[in-house]
């Protein structure tokens, strides 16, 4: 595999063993939770996950790392009332040289609230949005908080049956729910997108486009949700066509990488589709209804000059500007974490 296939967040394969075969078993599982040895990650009620400054780089961006707690100490911060609720409320991450991680939820939402004896007042640890924070954290385990954070947003997302309406149990640690009226079971729900960098015929220039609620001067590839019964690359046409009237040959489709998005859960699936005609100008007429407020092609120079201004991990960065940006020296695209930065670097 080519190393700008694991450039981008979530992508470089969880450095957990996930382990499907103890999950699913009770009593496996009641062998890792009592396991001394055993690590449980702490997340508050809006999944933002209980991070550290690691000390490598000052403030405003330092680099964070992941705390991992005990079990005693884990249940001091959820304020469990007896074992059995701690293990109930814990959901199983997998396996790494032998050691099982969970995850649970802290019934403390500030850190600073916690008690001495879970979390040192001088650890500079905090509650991370992942979203914001993910360029701050080692790529392995970001990847690991991406793949909790999809997780723990489905367990909250779907607890009712949607066929009859009774609320779902939650079982294999976390992994499955079971409507006992349906005699149903329903698993982790995850939405394929298709994210497409647009070159024209001669592969002179890509079109990047910017969404409404974005900062003047950020543009991202065009994206859009698979539909029922489609195909990633008739998808993608569509899309482009949606969203920017530009039509594609889905035969000259080139998939290039994926990324897990556990905002929620969405699977990238990250292409290059060419455009049929040559554009006639710069600036390219998009959708508004679409969300889009507008749309750009870019010559290979000028991509490669906003790679270089790429924005952080809010990636949606404020610009030097207030007012719209004027031209390419003031523009930027995603940062190395988003998939849509390999795909322009890739080009």
């Amino acid at each position: 595999m080519a190393k700008w296939d694991l450039e981008h967040a979530f992508a470089d394969g969880c450095f957990l063993e996930r382990r499907e075969d103890l999950r699913t078993d009770p009593e496996a599982m009641k062998l890792a939770l009592a396991e001394p040895s055993s690590r449980w990650l702490l997340h508050n009620p809006r999944l933002h996950f209980l991070l550290h400054e690691t000390g490598d780089t000052p403030a405003p961006l330092p680099k964070l790392g992941t705390l991992w707690f005990s079990k005693e100490a884990a249940a001091k911060a959820i304020a469990a009332a007896d074992e059995a609720s701690m293990e109930r409320e814990s959901s199983f991450l997998g396996v790494h040289n032998g050691v099982h991680y969970f995850t649970v939820a802290s019934t403390f939402g500030n850190a600073e609230d916690m008690p001495e004896d879970v979390l040192d007042p001088h650890a500079q640890a905090g509650f991370y949005e992942l979203r914001k924070s993910v360029s701050q954290l080692p790529s392995a385990e970001a990847t690991v908080l991406g793949y909790a954070r999809s997780l723990l947003a489905w367990q909250s997302d779907f607890t009712y049956c949607p066929k009859c309406g009774q609320v779902l149990d939650l079982l294999d640690q976390g992994h499955r729910k079971f409507c006992a009226s349906c005699r149903k079971n329903r698993y982790p729900v995850i939405m394929p997108c298709v994210i497409m960098l647009v070159c024209s015929p001669d592969r002179t220039l890509c079109l990047l486009g910017r969404k409404s609620s974005w900062k003047e001067g950020v543009f991202s590839c065009l994206a859009g949700f698979m539909e029922v019964g489609e195909t990633a690359p008739n998808a993608a046409a569509r899309e482009v066509l949606e969203e920017a009237y530009v039509e594609c040959d889905p035969e000259s489709i080139e998939l290039v990488s994926t990324q897990p998005w556990p905002f929620d859960a969405n699977l990238m699936i990250g292409c290059q589709i060419t455009a049929r005609a040559n554009p006639r100008a710069k600036e390219q007429a998009v959708n508004h209804e679409e969300g889009l407020a507008e749309g750009r092609w870019f010559t290979k120079s000028e991509a490669q000059e906003m790679l270089e201004r790429s924005v952080d991990a809010a990636y949606l960065g404020a610009m030097p500007n207030e007012g719209r940006a004027q031209g390419p020296s003031e523009m930027r695209v995603p940062g190395p974490h988003a998939i849509a930065h390999t795909l322009i670097k890739r080009w």
